[in-house]
């Protein structure tokens, strides 16, 4: 009797065995990039060791890196279909759908990407975004690091850009110029070396984090390190499909997501952002940075405010946004 009441008990703890891991759920992760990038070893690797590792049993990442599957131009619309369960990218990519997060692309915002995407997501959580993102489960929102004007030789004077003609990276970029006296040129980013180096384009309106990609230093020796805007992103699921998770499940997706992951995605981007420039900087070729003084920062601030009145008309409550984001921005600094 005791020995068939043993292999009940045996049987019960095999069944129980099977069906814990029957119920281990696996979710396919896009990363969009090449697998040795910068940006997945550091940040996007790590991360899904992590989710797996503590989500032994429950959920498990499926990593899948390159173009194949998604890309930087469809990784939306791959994860909406269903064809990966997450993926990462910029909002801009998505036309017209996140107007107010667009908030944090406006110049001279915040003075970190740290600082910029732990605000941002403080704004989704506290509803400020309205429905934007209602149909999707936002993990991470990012504000990027801040684009600086980079050039083949100097400004004559920094209170106008004389007519330079810059490469621009989005549409805030190109209006963020303008104001000041300069022509942006839309080009792909791609081609932007090679429009540099045959004097079609006098520089480029770029964060330092495109210099090591794009080996902008060979035909850039002047910068203005400044902070004409940026762009936003996010990592993120569908709704439907975080539904669908037991609870065990979100429970190991919540504790690598949301305020603090999203800030510490900003602050890898301001390491990228430092990498950028040090390495710049330490070539020892002739080169010239310019650090705005708070005095030319304010004029050039004040020649911007254009941009941003533009932008409150156009975008569904752009006052309230506006004000709130720049409030948690001073909250987020205060606290740090």
């Amino acid at each position: 009797m005791g020995s068939l009441l043993r292999l009940s008990a045996l049987l019960a703890a095999l069944l129980a065995a099977g069906a814990a891991h029957a119920e281990e759920r696996a979710l396919m992760f896009a990363t969009t990039n090449a697998p040795a990038t910068r940006l997945n070893i550091q940040f996007l690797h790590p991360w899904t060791e992590a989710i797996n590792q503590d989500g032994k049993g429950v959920i498990q990442i499926d990593v899948r890196d390159g173009t194949a599957i998604a890309s930087v131009a469809n990784y939306y619309d791959r994860v909406t279909t269903g064809v990966v369960q997450i993926s990462w990218g910029l909002l801009s990519t998505v036309a017209g759908k996140f107007q107010r997060a667009d908030v944090a692309t406006l110049p001279f915002m915040a003075k970190s990407a740290a600082d910029g995407s732990q605000a941002l997501w403080r704004l989704y959580k506290a509803g400020v975004l309205g429905n934007e993102f209602a149909d999707l489960h936002p993990l991470m929102i990012i504000a990027l690091t801040p684009s600086g004007i980079h050039m083949s030789h100097p400004l004559k004077s920094l209170d106008n850009l004389g007519g330079a003609k810059l490469v621009v990276a989005s549409k805030v970029n190109a209006e963020a110029i303008t104001l000041p006296g300069g022509a942006p040129l839309s080009i792909q980013l791609s081609e932007m070396y090679e429009a540099i180096q045959r004097g079609t384009a006098d520089g480029a309106t770029v964060a330092w984090t495109s210099f090591d990609p794009f080996k902008l230093a060979e035909v850039t020796s002047y910068h203005v390190d400044t902070r004409l805007g940026t762009s936003t992103a996010m990592m993120f699921m569908t709704k439907a499909v975080w539904d669908s998770l037991s609870p065990e499940a979100q429970k190991v997706l919540d504790k690598h997501s949301g305020e603090a992951q999203s800030r510490a995605f900003g602050a890898w981007w301001d390491g990228e952002r430092k990498v950028g420039k040090d390495t710049t900087i330490a070539r020892g070729d002739k080169r010239t940075i310019v650090e705005l003084t708070p005095e030319q920062t304010a004029a050039w601030q004040k020649k911007l405010e254009p941009l941003n009145d533009n932008w409150v008309k156009a975008t569904p409550d752009g006052a309230k946004v506006l004000e709130a984001f720049k409030a948690e921005l001073a909250k987020i600094e205060a606290e740090h």
